[in-house]
């Protein structure tokens, strides 16, 4: 493409192109995916995921959520994986739309359902799939919602009762510490999906990168001011971004969750600093390596004028872009 709307292709292209068919479902409609011969979309203001049969247009099924679907499904190993502003997780047969498993607030966890009280918030954005073992079958997914949190599915091969949902780290208004009292962290929300690197540090250990920022998008010129709002949360803060460790990369068993006081505050450091060493004498230097090394890092959006994340990173070739 080009500011004169032009564009390439590699292979042969005809003349002319015409619609092989159209459906109207009569609502704001996410972007589609397919697969399996079947085309997925949400329409958000319905609170429906809609299966369009990919030959000719018709609904194949429809799946009412608990609220707005505002992002496209995952389709993965016959299934529709998403997230929901009511904060729940779903996955639902591609098939026929049947429910196969949910992650909610509250409830008596079943082979279709696993409860877990931290889901107190919705969740606007896909969920970010991975194969962590490359044996081409999805086995874990992230998400974040807007309470700031990440949270990591854990799907292993087998009944989907085996599956959990498992905050990994919090940086929002819900973060606790381990007896549950509240850190009294500002009100950091995330709208959009981790972005994750497969990644090695200097042991030789492997891990998963996690890597998110912070931003409330729906008011993208709110700018930083001291003080707390009206429940006694630090609002609105300097937002951030995040690249949390994850190194229990087998399925089923997820890491204890860390806070943005568990990382690396890397806001101020240079290139040559995060090069050195830990060395003998210098505590601050050394608290900030073991952070790397063991939990990640992070990097506070300073500007008082409204500096915030409104989009997914992007990793390419051992770079980050944000």
């Amino acid at each position: 493409g080009g500011a004169d709307r032009h564009g390439m292709a590699g292979v042969p292209m005809a003349e002319k192109y015409s619609a092989g068919w159209k459906t109207s479902l009569k609502g704001t409609l996410s972007q589609p995916v397919a697969s399996d011969g079947k085309v997925v979309v949400s329409c958000v203001d319905k609170h429906t995921v809609y299966a369009l049969n990919e030959s000719d247009g018709e609904v194949a099924w429809s799946f009412l959520a608990g609220g707005k679907v505002d992002s496209p499904p995952t389709l993965w190993a016959g299934r529709a994986l998403f997230g929901c502003s009511d904060g729940w997780v779903y996955s639902v047969d591609l098939e026929d739309g049947s429910l196969i498993w949910k992650a909610v607030r509250t409830g008596t966890a079943s082979d279709s359902l696993y409860p877990n009280d931290l889901l107190k918030d919705s969740i606007p954005s896909d969920v970010t799939p991975v194969d962590s073992d490359s044996d081409g079958l999805i086995d874990m997914v992230y998400v974040a919602d807007t309470g700031g949190v990440i949270w990591r599915a854990d799907l292993p091969l087998g009944e989907s009762g085996n599956w959990t949902m498992t905050p990994i780290f919090s940086a929002g208004r819900h973060a606790v510490n381990e007896s549950g009292a509240s850190l009294g962290l500002p009100d950091r929300r995330f709208f959009h999906r981790p972005d994750i690197v497969p990644a090695e540090n200097s042991a030789g250990t492997k891990y998963l990168a996690v890597l998110i920022g912070s931003g409330n998008r729906p008011f993208p010129r709110q700018e930083f001011n001291e003080g707390v709002d009206g429940d006694g949360i630090p609002s609105p803060p300097h937002d951030q971004f995040y690249a949390v460790k994850d190194f229990n990369t087998t399925p089923g068993t997820p890491p204890s969750m860390l806070t943005p006081a568990d990382l690396a505050d890397v806001t101020s450091e240079t290139a040559e600093t995060l090069d050195t060493g830990c060395t003998e004498g210098n505590a601050t230097q050394c608290t900030v390596q073991t952070a790397l090394q063991q939990k990640g890092w992070y990097f506070s959006l300073i500007n008082d004028n409204g500096e915030k994340m409104l989009a997914s990173s992007v990793t390419f070739f051992g770079k980050t872009f944000f």
